[in-house]
């Protein structure tokens, strides 16, 4: 009945060290070997994914990243893009000057670097980290982001969780039906293209592979992965997920750090 398997990374794949464990992988593995797929699903760009689809041998055995939430999807076989979405040029510079009212700082991704007016903040600092990439301080955000040869997928801001919950809300009253605009940790806003995300890239893909929701089983932990879990024909949170995501998911499994991926696998696919 399952054919594909979804994963969000962080919170999930992998372990609060941000590794990947030797249970997980050699579950994953067996999953292959028995004809089925992976699809790495995270807000992540591109270029923080592959490190992980890498250890995965995801270019040899296939599988697809879908990255920035969805706005982009691409096959690891051939590295090419299946699928994109980027935010409309003339919501920049509006939503840029909203932010610069509020207690945020906005980033974006460019060069295969993360791209911001600022280099110093914590939460733009462990962005970088997460996805082991450098921080290009920029001098003008908006004059990076509206280059004729750029295209956007998505805006990050970070914020005070205290101060990002009313900044969301605010954003996504004031760029209703424009765009997609919600919080994937306490302190991160995600800003992508109106009809993106993570449970919409699935759908196409699915469709693309001859496949339906009910084949699908799809994992995470965040609000972000709220849109997956409620397409995907079995939808998992992992015991440290947020409450609104366990409200919603058909099966709880264990934490990330005690392997859970590995036990979904075990239960669902190699029973």
């Amino acid at each position: 009945m399952y054919k594909v398997l979804a994963l969000d990374l962080d919170g999930t794949l992998v372990n609060s060290k941000k590794e990947l464990t030797k249970r997980v992988k050699d579950a994953l593995d067996e999953l292959r070997d028995n004809g089925n797929h992976v699809v790495l699903a995270s807000g992540r760009p591109l270029a923080g994914i592959l490190p992980i689809a890498k250890k995965l041998e995801m270019e040899k055995r296939g599988g697809y990243i879908l990255s920035f939430n969805g706005g982009c999807v691409t096959d690891c076989a051939t590295m090419q893009q299946i699928h994109s979405r980027n935010i409309n040029k003339e919501y920049i510079s509006p939503l840029l000057e909203a932010l610069s009212f509020e207690e945020c700082v906005p980033l974006s991704y460019k060069y295969g670097k993360i791209i911001s007016e600022r280099d110093d903040e914590k939460y733009l600092i462990e962005e970088a980290n997460i996805n082991h990439l450098e921080i290009l301080k920029v001098k003008s955000l908006k004059d990076e982001l509206l280059a004729s040869d750029h295209e956007t997928q998505k805006i990050l801001c970070t914020a005070e969780p205290e101060n990002a919950a009313r900044i969301t809300y605010e954003l996504a009253e004031m760029f209703h039906g424009r765009l997609n605009i919600f919080r994937s940790e306490p302190y991160f806003i995600e800003i992508v293209p109106i009809g993106t995300d993570k449970g919409s890239a699935l759908d196409s893909l699915m469709k693309s592979m001859g496949y339906t929701r009910e084949n699908l089983v799809a994992c995470g932990d965040g609000l972000n992965d709220l849109t997956m879990i409620n397409y995907a024909g079995l939808g998992v949170c992992m015991a440290n997920g947020c409450e609104e995501l366990k409200n919603n998911a058909d099966y709880i499994c264990p934490s990330n750090d005690e392997d859970g991926v590995a036990s979904v696998v075990e239960k669902f696919f190699l029973c």
